[in-house]
């Protein structure tokens, strides 16, 4: 969901001979992210499709649901009524038993570093209506976007992302019927 040019995704098909991928974004990006594909003879098990993922989706545009959610440095682009949106569309997108990975270079509690994400946040003050997030930020904003952080896995090195593997929260069971 926002895979730009596919990047991630093409690394993904040639670690996974058996993996298939749906690229959801921009129209612009997926015109790129389809030619590289191609290019890189990755195209019968990669698919482009044009949304923007910041707006609902509809029953009628929206894919079949998956079994991964990817958000790749995507949510800290956005102000948090966006970051919203895209979260519902990632539950909307995920079959009951399904994954959310959540990539994002995350700020420490004093939103003060590490430097990478300092700068990022500093950069979407002045270019952007995000911010970078704070761990608890973000398990917070999943958490009401109906999503459990099951791991959290920190960087292996300086200015790489944190990643958050999450799932939906089971639906509430059902109250018995009265008798």
């Amino acid at each position: 969901l926002g895979g730009g040019s596919g990047r991630v995704a093409r690394e993904l098909l040639a670690a996974d001979p058996d993996l298939e991928i749906e690229l959801l974004d921009l129209e612009v990006a997926c015109r790129l992210a389809g030619q590289k594909a191609a290019e890189a003879g990755l195209g019968g098990r990669f698919r482009a499709t044009a949304i923007d993922f910041r707006r609902p989706l509809t029953p009628d545009a929206a894919p079949v649901p998956g079994d991964v959610v990817l958000l790749s440095g995507i949510l800290a682009d956005f102000g948090l009524d966006h970051c919203r949106e895209i979260l519902a569309n990632a539950a909307r997108l995920l079959r009951p038993d399904g994954v959310l990975l959540v990539s994002e270079t995350l700020l420490d509690a004093t939103r003060t570093g590490p430097l990478l994400p300092a700068l990022l946040s500093l950069l979407m003050l002045a270019a952007m209506p995000g911010d970078s997030f704070t761990l608890p930020e973000l398990s917070s904003l999943l958490a009401d976007a109906g999503f459990v952080v099951e791991r959290h896995v920190p960087p292996r090195a300086p200015g790489r992302r944190d990643l958050l593997v999450c799932r939906k929260r089971p639906a509430a069971a059902a109250a018995p019927a009265p008798i």
